[in-house]
């Protein structure tokens, strides 16, 4: 039997915008020769359109791999049938603690926030929603919804583990 490999983290949120895209993109209609054939489709543009990025907003089932801090993850997406991805996924609008901190305060939180995620997380199983690209490579920004249907994000800041993100420079955690 043929196991799906994991293709390599800089190609995750490609792979993934791909698959979900097409899963919705009207199928081109068969080539009529001797054993038909689909045309090769073409890659899609990179865009940051909403129409497009709206598409991406669709449930994706994880596997949570790692915990690696207290908004960030590392998963194995079940993009379609035995089809993987493992990426790094930012926890969108949220901020929690660097494990390389710049006190020793920050270290203390930084280390309750990642287990309190990681005790969220570890309840059972998870999904991946509203994917965006992030401004570093290797990793996409998305939403992590728990067995219990609760953004994992929100119930963060909630516990005052993290505080809202809305991107740019982030505060000091001394």
């Amino acid at each position: 039997m043929l196991r799906a490999r994991p293709i390599p983290c800089l190609c995750a949120f490609a792979a993934l915008a791909v698959v979900l895209l097409a899963a919705e993109a009207p199928s081109p209609p068969l080539v009529t020769a001797s054993i038909p054939v689909r045309p090769p489709a073409a890659a899609p543009a990179k865009t940051n359109s909403a129409s497009e990025m709206s598409r991406l907003r669709q449930a994706v089932p994880v596997d949570i791999l790692r915990v690696i801090d207290g908004d960030t993850v590392e998963v194995r997406a079940h993009i379609w049938l035995d089809q993987t991805i493992v990426t790094r996924v930012r926890l969108k609008s949220i901020d929690a603690p660097e494990l390389r901190a710049g006190c020793p305060l920050e270290l203390a939180k930084a280390e309750a926030a990642r287990a309190k995620l990681a005790a969220m997380l570890g309840e059972g199983p998870a999904f991946l929603t509203g994917l965006a690209r992030d401004k570093y490579g290797g990793r996409v920004l998305g939403q992590l919804v728990t067995a219990s249907g609760e953004d994992a994000g929100a119930r963060m800041l909630a516990g005052g583990h993290a505080r809202a993100y809305g991107g740019g420079k982030r505060a000091g955690w001394c």
